[in-house]
């Protein structure tokens, strides 16, 4: 609490703005008896919260972020995008985050910018980038029985067939039909739809170094 108040000093807030302000980011970021402790005493989650709080005390418009949940657990990522997500929300304020964790990527950011060997090669939104990767998408079914490859063929580029599984890859525009024509063709017990991963995706695209 000590360093937060020096903090604050230093970006010329009085006691009680400070106090005010800290009140309100602690209790965003589910902040409490964390505040009064040692540093040294504090989890890993713990001190990268409270690093944010020291971060957003003087309302910055602008926020850079390097790798906010390296080295968190599951629910601390989770809680720590969840307030990013709710303090932009609130206060209208631009985040630039760089991270090596896809999910950081897809939960949080509308707009993704690649930069590969010093040169920017993307700068859109990540469905837009994940289309261009991949303009297919994979169909997994299960069937009650099973069918031969040939059955297959004019749904899309089979990927795998074993007994009664079966994996293709079809173009997106074509999607809707064929996932119709194949629930009326075959007697299918489950159905799935899937792109590839992301952060696959977001490789080859690093291997590439452009976008077609």
């Amino acid at each position: 609490m000590d360093s937060l108040y020096v903090n604050a000093a230093v970006y010329g807030l009085s006691d009680h703005q400070a106090k005010v302000r800290i009140n309100e980011l602690a209790e965003m970021l589910e902040l409490g008896e964390e505040l009064t402790r040692p540093v040294r005493k504090l989890s890993l989650g713990q001190r990268m919260k409270s690093e944010i709080l020291a971060a957003l005390l003087h309302k910055p418009s602008v926020l850079f972020l390097d790798e906010p949940t390296l080295g968190l657990d599951v629910n601390a990522q989770a809680r720590v995008r969840s307030f990013l997500s709710e303090y932009n929300k609130r206060t209208g304020a631009t985040i630039l985050l760089t991270s090596h964790y896809m999910a950081d990527i897809t939960a949080l950011c509308p707009r993704v910018i690649c930069i590969h060997k010093g040169k920017l090669f993307y700068d859109g939104d990540l469905d837009s980038l994940a289309n261009s990767l991949s303009p297919s998408r994979e169909v997994k079914v299960e069937l009650k029985h099973p069918c031969a490859s040939e059955q297959f063929e004019k749904y899309g580029e089979i990927q795998d067939l074993n007994d009664r599984f079966a994996c293709l890859l079809v173009s997106r525009d074509k999607l809707t039909d064929v996932v119709s024509n194949l629930l009326t063709d075959f007697d299918i017990i489950d159905l799935e739809i899937s792109d590839p991963p992301i952060d696959q995706l977001i490789g080859e695209l690093f291997i590439k170094g452009e976008v077609n």
